[in-house]
């Protein structure tokens, strides 16, 4: 099984909001990575560090196969979401 995964657990500290909801051209970034992504796999998962990360973006795009939220709460790093998501698939 081919599946793609989208890491979305940053809290956007530099940007001063999350970069995802930011609008491209008129269309919010996940948007964008999700079409991109869902050209290679119909597979799509959201990595997110807490889950209401994901009911946020979820609010904006809500065709993903699936939310893994990270284990590792200890240190905030996309380490977190790579491992998570490697154990979860």
């Amino acid at each position: 099984m081919l599946a793609a995964v989208i890491l979305a657990g940053g809290i956007s500290r530099r940007f001063g909001t999350n970069k995802l909801l930011y609008k491209v051209d008129g269309e919010a970034i996940i948007n964008r990575v999700f079409k991109a992504v869902s050209g290679l796999t119909e597979n799509v998962y959201l990595s997110v560090q807490k889950r209401e990360q994901a009911d946020t973006l979820q609010s904006i795009c809500n065709k993903f196969s699936g939310v893994i939220v990270d284990s590792y709460q200890e240190v905030s790093s996309s380490i977190n979401g790579i491992v998570t998501s490697l154990k979860s698939l």
